[in-house]
């Protein structure tokens, strides 16, 4: 099979692209040494999508995406080649294009970043409109926001705000917060040219907008619009890139399905109703459980000047104002329906709610808003850890330091029987005062004495216990690993492996061991030695959280408020830079 294979053989593999899921989804490009089924151009580059079933995204949005591409065969539509079912992964094989994305080009030779957001919808005579709330905020239709029913012409108003973009080189709130775009959206209609004399009438009218009856508002009419006889060179490329991505908008929308399952996605035994009512059945089901835990009421009159400060695998998360208290927040806001499940919402719920600790971020409300999780907790003013070894050096008392605070709130996680399963300087949080805490608990497990292991593979690859990678029952010392190569990112700046594909960060976990500090004779014995005690292979010698809360690398570290210096001068210098970028 090609992904054993493809181990055995040596291969060159590199970033091709990267989803807005983080470790959700990886696409790597591959050069075959080796002979493949004809569906594979031999020696040829082809680029590999892995999606990760089980955490990040459901079977039935794999199995969408790989029935659109499958049968939307056109010049304007990315080939689909093949693909497999790799443990609780899906790897999606297509066409690899040499230039990169639109947003790549448009951020290159026009003016600085943008984006371009675009979700196919599979429609059937019986549910010709549909009404979730998905997409990328600037791109979306009124009616999407809205939480109206809607149908195709959703993707030619995202169209409009892609030509726009083309135009004026980004989205129009591109640079605002999720909800700030919301408002915007409703309030102001269709968003306009900022200089519309210095562009054609007929490119003016393919943006403006028409009425529902008129054939301009349909893929197919905007491919009659006669906006190629633009001479303008400029106009002229834009008009062509306009013109192929109405093609591949028509061509899927002819593409009909009367519903497909694959059966090796579904667990023996499952009802045998209609597929379309096995995923609202469990959405239902889900929602019920949501709506159970959640604060009723508005946020949005609770809470106001969002400001973004960061996007994950989940969601992004967003600064605002508690207006009832005057204090600061944070506030993760997550989609349910493609980005998380309704289980792992309210295992994140449950987990925060439940681990009142000093060393774990608290949790402070949450609500349901049209398909979204709003999770309120604690606003940590100094960032991530990450952002701090981004910044500046640690010397090792102070990594001492961090690490004992980090295993205080493992120490407290894993005595209720919790594994937090993505311990990394990303997942660690910093307070002004030097305080330190444990954050982001989407893919924690709950273990209990029916269950005492756990055996998915979940988590960043880098940061991965080898029993992780190989898929083998695991116990909470899997964070203990973790928090060694955590360990590592504090002494060398990065993890090991960090830059490296993902399936090729698998082979050398496996294959190599425990990673080691580049130059061990730079640094002390006891720092040595914790990492050792922490990067045990063998997991029954890895020493617990309980355990190195006694080593004496951790009780000689610095007190948290030593952090805050650090924490302050991490803050400086990252201000300083974002100056000079804007100079």
């Amino acid at each position: 099979m090609f992904p054993q294979a493809a181990r055995r053989e040596r291969f060159r593999g590199s970033a091709h692209g990267r989803a807005r899921g983080g470790a959700a989804c990886k696409v790597i490009i591959i050069c075959f040494i080796i002979v493949f089924p004809p569906t594979f151009p031999p020696r040829g580059l082809v680029a590999i999508k892995i999606m990760s079933l089980q955490e990040k995204m459901s079977e039935e949005l794999a199995v969408n995406e790989i029935l659109v591409m499958r049968d939307s065969r056109n010049p304007n539509i990315v080939s689909y080649l093949d693909s497999y079912l790799v443990d609780a992964e899906l790897w999606l094989v297509m066409e690899f294009m040499d230039g990169g994305t639109l947003f790549d080009v448009l951020r290159a030779v026009y003016l600085e970043e943008g984006e371009i957001g675009a979700v196919c919808r599979e429609l059937s005579p019986e549910r010709s409109k549909r009404s979730s709330r998905v997409g990328t905020p600037s791109w979306m239709a009124p009616e999407v926001v809205r939480g109206e029913a809607y149908g195709p012409k959703v993707d030619i108003w995202s169209l409009g705000i892609m030509g726009l973009e083309m135009v004026e080189g980004e989205a129009p709130y591109e640079r605002m917060a999720r909800v700030r775009v919301f408002e915007l959206i409703e309030m102001n209609g269709p968003p306009k040219l900022q200089n519309p004399r210095h562009h054609s009438a007929l490119l003016r009218g393919s943006l403006r907008p028409r009425s529902s009856q008129q054939t301009a508002c349909t893929p197919r009419g905007v491919l009659l619009y006669p906006l190629g006889g633009i001479q303008c060179a400029k106009q002229q490329s834009t008009a062509k890139m306009f013109g192929q991505v109405c093609a591949a908008v028509c061509t899927i929308f002819t593409v009909a399905y009367s519903g497909y399952y694959l059966t090796h996605l579904t667990p023996a035994g499952t009802s045998s109703s209609s597929p379309a009512q096995q995923p609202e059945m469990r959405e239902e089901q889900g929602l019920k459980t949501l709506r159970s835990i959640v604060s009723l009421g508005e946020p949005m009159k609770k809470y106001r000047a969002f400001e973004e400060l960061g996007r994950g695998g989940f969601g992004a998360v967003y600064k605002a104002l508690d207006t009832s208290t005057g204090q600061q927040v944070a506030i993760k806001i997550m989609s349910l329906q493609e980005k998380m499940s309704e289980e792992l919402a309210v295992n994140e719920i449950l987990v925060m709610r439940d681990s009142r600790n000093p060393n774990i971020v608290s949790y402070l409300d949450s609500y349901l808003v049209d398909a979204e999780l709003w999770l309120v907790m604690e606003f940590m003013d100094g960032g991530t850890l990450f952002d701090v070894l981004r910044a500046v050096y640690l010397e090792e008392g102070e990594i001492g330091a961090v690490c004992r605070e980090c295993l205080q709130g493992l120490h407290f996680l894993h005595s209720r029987q919790v594994i937090h399963r993505d311990i990394k300087s990303g997942n660690v949080l910093v307070g002004m005062d030097g305080s330190v805490k444990l954050a982001d608990f989407g893919l924690c497990a709950q273990l209990s004495p029916e269950r005492s292991k756990r055996s998915s593979r979940v988590g960043t690859p880098s940061w991965m216990a080898p029993e992780v990678v190989r898929g083998e029952a695991y116990s909470p010392k899997v964070d203990i690993w973790s928090l060694g190569i955590m360990g590592l990112e504090m002494v060398e700046g990065e993890a090991p492996y960090e830059r490296m594909a993902r399936v090729r960060v698998f082979e050398l976990i496996e294959m190599n061991g425990p990673p080691k500090l580049q130059n061990p004779r730079h640094h002390s014995a006891l720092l040595r030695d914790f990492l050792r005690c922490c990067l045990q292979a063998d997991e029954d010698r890895r020493w617990s959280a309980q355990e190195l809360l006694q080593h004496p690398f951790v009780t000689s570290g610095e007190p948290a408020s030593s952090l805050a210096a650090l924490v302050t001068s991490a803050k400086q210098v990252l201000e300083d830079w974002r100056g000079d970028a804007c100079a």
